[in-house]
C-alpha cells in the first residue's frame, strides 16, 4: 500500500515539475517579446526625436546663473594645496605674501 503511495506522489511531482516547465517556457517567450517591442518603441522614440530636433539651444545663462558659476569656479580653482613636511606631518600652505 505505500509503494502505491510513493509512485503516485512520484507520478504527481513530475506532472507538477512539467506545468512548471511548461510555465517557464511561455512566461519567457511573452518577456523576449515585450522586450522586442520595448526595443522598438525605444528605437522609434529616439528616431522621432532626432527627426524633429530644430537645433535650437535652450536659453542662455541668466546673469545670476553666470555669477554663481564663476563664483563655484573661483572656489574650486583656490583650494590651497596641502603639503607634508619630511616627517610625515601636514604643514601649512606657503602664502606668497
Amino acid at each position: 500500500m505505500v509503494y502505491y503511495e510513493i509512485v503516485i506522489l512520484a507520478v504527481l511531482m513530475v506532472f507538477q515539475t512539467l506545468i512548471m516547465i511548461l510555465l517557464l517556457r511561455s512566461l519567457t517567450k511573452g518577456l523576449i517579446l515585450q522586450l522586442n517591442q520595448l526595443d522598438h518603441n525605444l528605437a522609434e522614440a529616439i528616431k522621432g526625436v532626432l527627426e524633429n530636433f530644430s537645433g535650437e539651444l535652450p536659453d542662455p545663462p541668466n546673469f545670476a546663473q553666470q555669477f554663481f558659476m564663476q563664483l563655484v569656479q573661483d572656489r574650486v580653482n583656490n583650494v590651497p594645496k596641502i603639503v607634508r613636511s619630511d616627517d610625515g606631518k601636514f604643514k601649512k600652505p606657503e602664502t606668497g605674501n
